[in-house]
């Protein structure tokens, strides 16, 4: 019985791996068509929603991992980036995907808009009957990120997002979705006078944006501007959130 009980979780196993590595096979040969066809909006717009299609579909479903950052086509250390070119890079050449087993953020940039990038999100997420997919909006400002990261706290997931617009600028941004009863909303009380955290910054510059998961503590460099300029100056201040009871504080 023991040797039956075995099997069967190793076929189990077998098929959700295969039910992996499908969907991310077809998502690979989609960007790499999405490349080849950058120039063409037509088409490249047509492969845009054959991604969100592939991401929605039952296949996809099959792809739950957990607290895992995966990255197609090319390999890049997300976790590990010093430097806001390498996160740039990293969304313009590949289908980023951050996980947890009932949450996943799939990024990628849209390939149309030279040096200024725009970036495709998608949150997937588990009810209790199903998963549902949903297309993410920019965020504050107006200015477009790609996730490179996702954390959860409880009924929280903490999405962490870096952009470029060109003119020598690059920002992160934070944001809080929270999970009530079969839905996923974004937290906006959750953020210090309801408003996410933009934090930008010259491109040559690291704002050192850390999450402590063991202690709850958020924590970057905020530049000074020189108004006469327009850039940030090297002078900046350490600023520190703890999020504590569903709300980030200042400390």
């Amino acid at each position: 019985m023991k040797t039956i009980l075995f099997s069967i979780l190793i076929l189990l196993s077998l098929s959700v791996k295969t039910q992996e590595k499908n969907t991310l096979d077809q998502l690979n040969k989609l960007h790499l068509k999405r490349l080849e066809s950058r120039n063409n909006w037509k088409v490249k717009d047509s492969l845009n929603s054959l991604l969100y299609k592939t991401i929605a579909s039952d296949l996809s479903k099959g792809f739950i991992t957990t607290d895992t950052t995966h990255y197609y086509l090319l390999e890049n250390k997300l976790r590990n980036v010093s430097k806001g070119v390498t996160l740039a890079y990293a969304f313009m050449n590949n289908i980023v995907i951050n996980s947890t087993k009932d949450f996943s953020v799939f990024s990628t940039d849209v390939l149309d808009n030279g040096s200024y990038h725009e970036y495709l999100n998608y949150i997937r997420y588990k009810t209790d009957k199903n998963w549902k997919v949903l297309a993410l909006d920019k965020a504050q400002n107006d200015k477009s990120v790609g996730y490179f990261r996702l954390e959860k706290l409880d009924n929280f997931y903490i999405l962490f997002g870096y952009g470029t617009y060109g003119s020598g600028k690059q920002h992160f941004i934070v944001r809080i979705f929270e999970k009530n009863k079969a839905e996923i909303r974004e937290c906006f009380n959750c953020y210090p006078k309801q408003k996410m955290f933009f934090i930008e910054c010259n491109r040559s510059q690291n704002i050192d944006l850390n999450f402590d998961t063991k202690t709850n503590e958020f924590s970057f460099k905020q530049f000074k501007m020189d108004d006469d300029t327009g850039f940030y100056t090297r002078e900046f201040d350490l600023i520190k959130y703890e999020f504590s009871n569903g709300v980030f504080i200042r400390k």
